[in-house]
């Protein structure tokens, strides 16, 4: 018994020591940690990324609006959203940044031709992780998370065909509603015209009217832009800093198609017998052409619900032969 007694003595004693040595240990792994990795310091964390050391230094503009970062609330907000993408999403993240490759330069072409600034693909991103059938809880949906059916919306919707699933003409849907916020809001800045995209006109007015003269950085938004336009802005800081994140993004050309326009069908023209004339895939087609239903799995006809000409886009080059093969088929 009195053996039994000093060997637990004995124990205890050494669990102390051992508690310091392994807190030791860990202090020690702490500081051998990538530069880049270590952010607010804590005795045992996860991984955490810094923002580069040239955006703290130089700082970063989004959409014109300068983004302070000097202050200490605006850069943890930041740096928060960038951990998101690069710890909880970094798969998701990788998918993302190859769809900016490959429908980027289509998405930004038109921003460009409505003379909205570049940056603000990177609200369709986070908004829709660059998916036509992408759907927010809030009943969002397509490229740019546009809403359901109004009586003051212009988009058409149907079984055949959803605006708001091809890549030019949600853009455009888009741009107008940005276009209606800023003339309706001339004060407001590229970011509260993002808040009022995402949230609503009218509370962000209301938010502004009671916090005249202060921020988007100032105030505290409705809960969907307190979190998404700090989102959008890492996501644009990490796409630009992929060396520094270690991000590495497969190279994928651009989208690359050519435009077969003013198009009036006088019967459904299926994707099956455009693929087959084409020498491509269904899948293929339906990715150069979102907005049709894949279930439906045709070009509508022009009728009373769809009296406009329509357009198909089909790969580069084969333009030509496409309209003189359903021209010849008989479709027009």
């Amino acid at each position: 018994m009195k053996n039994w007694i000093l060997c637990a003595k004995d124990r205890g004693a050494l669990f102390p020591k051992f508690s310091i040595t392994l807190l030791t240990l860990l202090l020690g792994l702490s500081m051998l940690w990538p530069g880049n990795v270590i952010g607010r310091p804590t005795l045992v964390s996860r991984p955490y990324y810094d923002l580069p050391p040239q955006i703290k230094k130089s700082g970063v503009f989004f959409s014109g609006s300068r983004v302070p970062l000097e202050r200490q609330d605006v850069a943890e907000r930041i740096e928060d959203q960038v951990n998101y993408y690069l710890l909880d999403r970094r798969a998701s993240l990788i998918d993302v940044l190859e769809r900016l490759s490959v429908q980027g330069p289509v998405i930004g072409a038109t921003l460009a031709e409505e003379k909205l600034p570049a940056d603000l693909i990177y609200v369709a991103a986070a908004l829709s992780d660059l998916l036509p059938t992408a759907k927010t809880k809030s009943g969002g949906y397509g490229w740019w998370s546009l809403g359901s059916l109004k009586p003051n919306n212009t988009w058409s919707s149907t079984n055949e065909w959803d605006d708001r699933r091809d890549p030019v003409i949600s853009t455009k849907l888009a741009s107008n509603l940005f276009n209606q916020i800023r003339s309706k809001n001339s004060k407001f800045d590229w970011l509260f015209s993002i808040a009022s995209f995402v949230d609503g006109t009218d509370k962000i007015e209301l938010m502004a009217k009671k916090s005249p003269g202060f921020t988007y950085w100032d105030v505290v938004a409705p809960s969907f832009s307190e979190t998404l336009i700090p989102r959008v802005i890492a996501l644009k800081i990490i796409n630009e800093n992929r060396k520094y994140f270690d991000i590495h993004v497969p190279s994928t050309p651009p989208l690359e198609f050519d435009l077969v326009d003013n198009l009036k069908l006088n019967k459904d023209l299926s994707i099956r017998s455009l693929s087959q004339w084409l020498g491509i895939t269904p899948r293929t087609f339906w990715e150069l052409n979102p907005g049709i239903d894949p279930t439906f799995g045709a070009f509508p006809k022009s009728d009373k619900r769809n009296p406009n000409a329509t357009f198909l886009r089909v790969p580069k080059g084969s333009g030509q032969k496409a309209k003189a093969l359903i021209s010849s088929e008989g479709y027009m």
